[in-house]
């Protein structure tokens, strides 16, 4: 009883582990209000929408080979004819990374999968489409002149179809909880359920007192600002002396989420004198950030691995993303703003309480657990849910 789909991006290049740490935390979730036996996960690729509605792909396949130049479109009105394999579950969840981004007329960096998402729901009335952890990826500096100046009318109308196919939207940033309050549509605003992928993994915090610094850069200050093969070289030059000033203070592991990242960092930097990581599998990744100290991090989800285990951070962003980690209250820099000397001094306050914020960090998680507990259960109705379930 109760198949759940997972919209899940697959990494086309090695292993990226943000969308796995939001997913597993999504199914923590859930199984604090559906016993596990009762639930039967399949995933579904967001870099494959043909998938949604074929199970093969052929058309997809045959789209691409006769129109390369119009995959998108054609395939936009094939999905209309076919049939929705979204209608054979019961809830689905977003676990693919921000929704809402700045500058695409489609509202998506990549292709307007977004906007198949909204049509393939119209299709299937009967799911619960849960938007757990709704997000943005706007500019930095275009947030902080107010979200409102950002948004084109197709923003806004794209905001409002989203808000009407999901049983329930749950911002984990403000920047997308003001955006929605601002258009006066109901959501609520709680930390990332990435927060909680640990627990799913029952991965438990480190014993004694760590003794590393975890650490995690990309040579362009962020992947978003410089892409994956991007190379900024006043930021890399700042990053040698940040390295350096902290390796002679701290034992330092550098934690890359691909290889990519760890080969252009090798390239552009001297890391040879330090441990360097890349993490094979999402409980070896939670293990080596909740074994830390402390860490320093240019990937939200980086954040919210060490978070789940206690362990306080310091983030460096490019984008509106950057926001999530005000919900968990510990600092974050825009990268341009962030000096060499400010990071070090950020970092060794965060070595100084770091007991402290672990304790605080776990009360956060037992607040936040609730919260999204009384959420689920008032949004599926559970008892209601199993019955209809189980009569078909």
């Amino acid at each position: 009883m109760g198949i759940l789909y997972t919209l899940d991006h697959i990494p086309p290049v090695s292993y990226n582990p943000g969308d796995d740490i939001v997913r597993d935390g999504q199914r923590f979730l859930l199984q604090q209000i559906l016993p596990a036996h009762e639930l039967r996960w399949q995933v579904l690729p967001r870099s494959k929408p043909a998938h949604w509605f074929d199970r093969r792909g052929r058309l997809w396949s045959w789209v691409k080979r006769r129109h390369p130049k119009a995959v998108w479109p054609l395939w936009s009105l094939v999905s209309a004819c076919n049939a929705n394999r979204l209608c054979e579950c019961d809830i689905l969840l977003n676990a693919s990374g921000p929704l809402l981004y700045f500058g695409n007329r489609y509202h998506s960096r990549y292709e307007p999968w977004s906007l198949l998402l909204v049509r393939a729901l119209r299709q299937a009335p009967r799911v619960r489409f849960l938007n757990l952890g709704l997000g943005t990826c706007f500019p930095v500096r275009g947030v902080l002149a107010g979200v409102g100046r950002l948004l084109t009318p197709l923003h806004r109308a794209f905001c409002r179809q989203m808000h009407a196919v999901s049983s329930v939207v749950v911002c984990r940033e403000r920047t997308a909880y003001q955006l929605f309050e601002g258009m006066h549509l109901s959501a609520y605003l709680l930390p990332c359920p990435s927060l909680f992928a640990a627990d799913y993994w029952k991965v438990s915090p480190a014993r004694g007192r760590p003794d590393y610094i975890a650490v995690n850069f990309h040579p362009a200050g962020t992947r978003t600002s410089g892409g994956r093969t991007g190379y900024d070289p006043v930021w890399a030059q700042a990053l040698q002396e940040i390295l350096n000033t902290l390796g002679r203070r701290y034992r330092l592991k550098l934690v890359f989420h691909e290889s990519l990242e760890m080969s252009l960092a090798t390239r552009c930097l001297d890391i040879g004198r330090w441990e360097v990581v890349v993490p094979s599998s999402l409980r070896e990744f939670l293990a080596i950030y909740g074994s830390s100290l402390v860490a320093f991090t240019a990937r939200v989800h980086g954040t919210y691995a060490a978070a789940s285990l206690g362990v306080p951070s310091l983030t460096i962003g490019s984008d509106s993303r950057l926001t999530m980690i005000d919900l968990l209250g510990l600092p974050h820099l825009f990268w341009r703003d962030a000096s060499p000397a400010r990071i070090v001094r950020i970092v060794d306050q965060l070595v100084a309480e770091a007991e402290g914020w672990r304790r605080r960090l776990q009360e956060l998680k037992e607040r936040t657990l609730y919260q999204y507990v009384t959420v689920l259960r008032r949004v599926l109705d559970i008892q209601c849910w199993r019955e209809s379930a189980l009569h078909g």
